[in-house]
């Protein structure tokens, strides 16, 4: 039988081979190759912990829009609310004051809502700053629709519009308010032994105040000209022929604004460029039904002396679906 001769290199490297088996530092070498080699998930920790901190910011924000939602739905009721009394706010004159007891149910819900703002969204928020941006579009609708009612029950008690610092001194005050009480609360629990209060104050109330956004009370105002415009348009309904001429210049006056944030190409800081198009859109549509309604006045009262208001309603009404169905 013939064998395969073997060259004097692979009789060397056979050798070396069996020295290392011999001495321990072959299967040491070995078991340091396998020792260096990573083991199968390795990474799962990781990644676990990087799925637990989404699914915590996930369910931070779906919170977040809930409580968005229900301070949505509240201001909108209290929005409705304040049309039923508008009527009769609007119905003074120079020689009268507003009769504020009106204001109540709206006060009330008023509160109901900051405190849902201070807890629900602001508690949220309190743990990181950060997440006040990074998740301001989860909350931005309800705090937007909040702003809107608290601008218009102003307008309606004073005809003017509330400042950007002026809404934000009163949340402040409601916490700072709400706090205090609480804090005497609390105080008086201890003295009585019981530390229900003391535990009360750290669930419920936030340690931070919640700061409103510029782009939300920007957007908040241009939705209070489409409830400005209802306003202007009901009260002819009424009789009411001199609200139409006070809202006008109020609306030209808004507009104006838009209208340079537009043009120096301007967005006031989280409001995106397309809202401010989109709410300058429908302020301009409200500015021109109220426009329509007092050149309808003019008209009426030049040609025939007086103003029928129901009339006019229908003519308003009638000129509008024609203008939809162009």
């Amino acid at each position: 039988m013939m064998t395969r001769p073997t060259g004097r290199g692979e009789k060397d490297r056979h050798a070396q081979k069996r020295a290392r088996v011999e001495d321990g530092s072959g299967a040491a070498a070995a078991e340091g190759s396998r020792g260096t080699q990573t083991p199968k998930g390795a990474y799962a920790d990781m990644f676990a912990s990087i799925g637990a901190e989404m699914d915590a910011f996930n369910y931070q924000r779906e919170r977040l829009v809930q409580a968005s939602r229900t301070v949505t739905m509240k201001s909108k009721h209290g929005i409705f609310g304040l049309h039923r009394i508008a009527p009769k706010l609007l119905a003074v004159t120079a020689a009268t004051t507003p009769d504020l007891s009106l204001m109540d149910d709206s006060d009330g819900a008023k509160k109901e809502i900051v405190e849902m703002i201070l807890t629900k969204i602001a508690g949220e928020l309190a743990q990181d700053t950060i997440l006040y941006y990074r998740l301001h579009r989860a909350f931005s609708p309800g705090i937007q629709e909040f702003l809107e009612f608290v601008l218009f029950a102003h307008y309606l008690q004073t005809r003017t519009l509330m400042s950007l610092s002026a809404a934000q001194q009163m949340l402040d005050d409601a916490h700072d308010h709400w706090l205090a009480s609480l804090q005497m609360e609390a105080e008086e629990s201890n003295e009585q032994g019981t530390e229900e209060t003391g535990s009360k104050i750290q669930g419920i109330v936030s340690p931070q105040k919640f700061t409103i956004d510029v782009g939300d009370y920007v957007l908040a105002v241009g939705d209070l000209t489409g409830e400005v415009m209802r306003l202007a348009v009901g009260a002819v309904a009424t009789g009411d022929l001199e609200t139409p001429h006070h809202i006008l210049p109020f609306l030209r006056s808004l507009h104006s604004k838009f209208d340079s944030f537009l043009k120096n190409n301007v967005s006031p800081v989280t409001a995106w460029p397309k809202d401010i198009l989109h709410k300058s859109e429908e302020l301009k549509r409200s500015l021109i039904k109220v426009e329509r309604v007092c050149y309808e006045m003019h008209i009426r009262k030049s040609e025939f002396g007086s103003i029928d208001p129901v009339h006019l309603k229908r003519l308003m009404e009638q000129e509008e679906l024609e203008a939809g169905g162009n």
